[in-house]
């Protein structure tokens, strides 16, 4: 894929245009971990008062992982004040930008108290992407089988399985994590 230019790309979401605006939607799609393209203008729109630039932003970010690890701060304030929907986002671009970052990390576990059972949901399936799970996060992740939902409260198990799979699949279940690797490598 070509150079892409973020601030271009956000211009047309925010443009009011419904054809700017899908293109926009179609190229953010298409956007990966390796694509040339700056995350900071995708980090500035998560501030905007339109609830769609925020959504495709954080898609975006999404896609970047963790190139765009600078987002951590900014998809923390969404999960605080953004509707449901930007809120389940956010979960699950904070496991794809910070899947080894403390602050992230904790902002998809404080997720579990959220009062929408989607993103409490996403939560759960957000946590499949972590690396090296705690003790007390897989005490979290197990607790949350006693949500009142029920499709929370069965993604409980469904976390919990598709991690140890990780695990056993995976020779280092820390792998990615570099302040892990540096603990592990004092040995």
């Amino acid at each position: 894929m070509p150079s892409l230019d973020a601030r271009l790309i956000v211009a047309d979401l925010s443009s009011g245009d419904s054809a700017r605006f899908e293109d926009a939607t179609l190229i953010i799609s298409e956007i990966e971990a390796d694509s040339k393209i700056d995350p900071q203008p995708f980090v500035e729109s998560l501030f905007s008062e339109n609830d769609k630039v925020v959504f495709w932003s954080e898609i975006a970010l999404e896609h970047l992982g963790v190139r765009a690890q600078q987002s951590i701060p900014a998809l923390l304030t969404v999960l605080e004040r953004g509707s449901p929907l930007l809120r389940q986002a956010a979960v699950k671009t904070l496991a794809r930008v910070g899947p080894c970052d403390g602050p992230a990390r904790e902002g998809i576990f404080k997720a579990f108290g959220d009062a929408s059972s989607f993103v409490r949901r996403e939560a759960l399936q957000a946590c499949i992407h972590l690396h090296g799970h705690s003790r007390r996060e897989l005490d979290l992740i197990s607790a949350m089988s006693a949500d009142p939902d029920e499709a929370v409260s069965s993604w409980s198990e469904i976390a919990l399985r598709n991690i140890r799979l990780g695990d056993l699949q995976s020779p280092n279940p820390y792998e990615g994590c570099q302040a892990w690797q540096a603990i592990l490598s004092w040995g």
